[in-house]
């Protein structure tokens, strides 16, 4: 069950890592997302590992697809407000 909840949390992370880093990259912003991309496979080889060794286990699998489609609402979460973010610089300036 912990293996599960890890698996979840850390595919969120991993997902939500990786359309951030997608937002930064089509911005022009190599540096941010090249430093992103490190964090991200790293997160991802963690997770992939969990799950190859506890392939017979449906629970840690189910965790895996929950934690990604729980990460792509994440990570528009966060391009949201970065994006708004951004607008509201460029307003003041």
């Amino acid at each position: 069950m912990f293996m599960a909840l890890g698996i979840f949390a850390l595919q969120v992370g991993y997902v939500a890592y990786s359309t951030f880093r997608f937002l930064l990259m089509v911005q022009g912003k190599k540096l941010a997302a090249s430093s992103l991309s490190f964090i991200e496979i790293l997160i991802y080889t963690i997770v992939l590992k969990f799950i190859l060794e506890n392939i017979g286990d449906i629970l840690n699998l189910f965790a895996y697809c929950l934690g990604f489609s729980v990460g792509i609402y994440t990570g528009m979460v966060i391009s949201e407000k970065y994006n708004a973010r951004l607008e509201r610089r460029k307003q003041i300036t």
